[in-house]
Order: C-alpha cells, then structure tokens, then sequence
C-alpha cells in the first residue's frame, strides 16, 4: 500500500508495511522554529544533543522547552497505551506560535490505527506534511542495547521530515526509510537523507 502524503499519518510502525516512494505529491513550508515538549519521565539528559543535531540536520531553531504531564484524554486503556493521534492533537492546541512545529517526547507505550489495525504500537508518528509530531522512548531498549541517543534522535529526524514533507523512502540507507518493526533500521550514529529527499527539501 503506498500512502498519500497529505492527510495521511505515517510513523515508524512496528509491523511490515511497503515502504513509500521519494516521490512527494505536496510541499510544506520550511518551519524556523520548533516547540518540544518533554512528558513525565523522559530522559532530560538528551534534551540539549538533540536540540543541536535537529539544528545541524534541517536548520530548525528550538524555540522553547517546556514540561508537561500526558494527557489522561490521550490513554488508551484496553493496550494501556497512548493514543498518538491524540497526543498530537494535544500538542497543536498547546505550541506558542501557528506557524512552529512541535515535538512531543514521551517514555510510554504509543499506538495508532492504520491499515485495519485499530491499535499498532510505534516508536514515533507524524503527519506527512504537518507540524506536530510525536516519539516514543518505550521501545528503542534503553536499557538493553547501546546506541539509544542515535535511536531516539533518528526517529525524531524521521518524524520532523513527515511534517516537512517527506514521505517514507525506498532507498534503504535514508533516513526516511520505513522501519518495518525492525530496530535495525533506526541504528547508525550517521544517518543522512538520500539524494532525492534532501533535493525535496531544498526545493529542487
């Protein structure tokens, strides 16, 4: 199944989905400034690298940090989970300016619907384009396998660029590559986008 950019929400699932081509129907504006809010028990430690590297990967100042508690509108009982559409609806309603995006850090379990499943878990999820997004740390093992800051920061990079615009990608060694439930796919300390997406985002 290959998704439609626009109004449709794309994150990292944790099931096998077809990845998308590089080929993006609609273009959104290149945000200058970005909103993240920390949820209850994210780790802040990693809050100034990923300020830095979200500035030196697409140019986006972060223009406030701020704390909050998750949303009890936002759980989804049955999973004990919580809902990332909701979350990112939330998030709209709380950035300081129209125009900024926002990120959401969270350490629970989050899930959404799509292709027929009521409720998939996924480590992030953002609409493609938009400008809110959400990551989870529930499922990048912290503790049990070393690389957790490059997960945590590629996943965020992934996101951001759905709400820039850019879909899931074919090339495997793009950052935008679909994860398929594989943790492989977020690993590396490096990963870049490939030719075509980077070209998308300059315009070209």
């Amino acid at each position: 199944m290959t998704s439609i950019c626009k109004s449709i929400a794309i994150g990292f699932v944790l099931l096998l989905f077809a990845s998308n081509s590089c080929t993006n129907k609609t273009k959104t504006s290149q945000a200058s400034n970005l909103d993240i809010v920390y949820f209850e028990e994210f780790d802040t430690s990693i809050l100034k690298s990923l300020k830095l590297d979200i500035k030196k990967f697409y140019g986006i100042n972060t223009n406030s940090v701020k704390y909050d508690k998750l949303p009890i509108s936002t759980y989804y009982s049955p999973r004990n989970r919580y809902r990332a559409d909701s979350l990112i609806k939330y998030l709209n309603l709380h950035k300081k300016q129209s125009n900024n995006l926002v990120l959401g850090l969270c350490t629970k379990d989050i899930s959404v619907s799509i292709h027929k499943a009521k409720d998939w878990g996924v480590f992030g999820f953002g609409y493609c384009p938009g400008n809110s997004c959400i990551v989870s740390s529930f499922r990048l093992k912290k503790d049990s396998k070393p690389g957790y800051y490059s997960r945590i920061k590629n996943v965020v990079l992934h996101e951001l660029g759905h709400n820039l615009g850019l879909t899931h990608c074919q090339d495997t060694t793009c950052l935008m590559v679909d994860a398929k439930g594989k943790m492989s796919s977020i690993e590396g300390e490096n990963r870049k986008l490939c030719l075509n997406c980077q070209q998308y985002l300059n315009g070209n």
